[in-house]
């Protein structure tokens, strides 16, 4: 099943090509809560939150980046490390950056930790209209899918595909009224 974009309304197809309109929830305004269900219920962190937390994290761990030598040797002694050797003693993360070899496990469990959290947050959402909402509302807003009206950007920033969220009922109502409401804001 692919996701189809009709002027802001999500349909699945299935293999036959026939339209299964997906069914939705009225989703939440950006800032407010879930409708309180008459159960006591945990107070969640936000998307905007956790991701705040998350990247706070992860500009304390020591790393560097850089894009040229004299970037390179700086941040080399920025980590404590010998300027003109120490780029042995590191490893790459991607996008020019590096941490030390002996940071990897601490940087790898850091990285799964995120991972665990952002995954327990959308387990906790069963109908995709918090969590899962502010996730998606939150990084269509970023890729500026109102002007485009393209999903993969937004997709290959949380890292998920179609069949994923084709997969998971929450996953696509949360999605179907994000982009319903970044089309909404726009008009």
């Amino acid at each position: 099943m692919a996701y189809k974009h009709e002027k802001a309304l999500f349909y699945r197809q299935d293999l036959n090509g026939e339209k299964i309109t997906a069914r939705t929830t009225k989703a939440p305004e950006i800032g407010q809560n879930r409708p309180q269900t008459g159960r006591k219920e945990q107070t969640m962190e936000s998307y905007r939150q956790m991701k705040d937390r998350q990247q706070a994290e992860i500009n304390a761990f020591p790393l560097g980046a850089a894009f040229s030598k004299e970037q390179l040797r700086e941040q080399l002694q920025k980590l404590g490390l010998d300027p003109e050797t120490g780029a042995a003693e590191c490893v790459g993360i991607g996008a020019g950056c590096f941490i030390r070899k002996s940071d990897k496990p601490a940087f790898l469990e850091l990285m799964n930790r995120h991972a665990e959290e952002r995954a327990a947050a959308i387990a906790a959402d069963p109908d995709g209209t918090g969590f899962i909402y502010q996730m998606f509302r939150h990084e269509l807003s970023n890729h500026e899918y109102s002007y485009t009206g393209d999903l993969a950007e937004t997709l290959d920033a949380l890292g998920m595909t179609p069949e994923e969220i084709n997969a998971n009922p929450a996953l696509v109502n949360g999605l179907h009224l994000a982009a319903q409401a970044c089309m909404n804001e726009d008009e």
